[in-house]
């Protein structure tokens, strides 16, 4: 926990170049298809502020937070 809280995940798949079926997705998992994938993003709620994500931003972009520890 390089942020040292939490970071919610939501599992997204794009397909790009392929058709989508009209199936339901497994729940929990967006699935779209490239050019839907922006305005899917879109219309989820915002769940972080700008604070936290210039915090995540901060972690993400140091190298160490990538090294493998152990």
């Amino acid at each position: 926990m390089a942020l040292g809280t939490p970071v919610p995940v939501l599992p997204v798949v794009a397909l790009v170049g392929a058709l989508l079926w009209e199936q339901a997705a497994p729940r929990g998992i967006i699935v779209c298809t490239a050019t839907e994938l922006v305005s899917t993003l879109r219309r989820l709620p915002a769940v972080w502020n700008r604070a936290d994500v210039a915090a995540a931003f901060a972690v993400a972009r140091r190298p160490a937070t990538w090294t493998a520890v152990g």
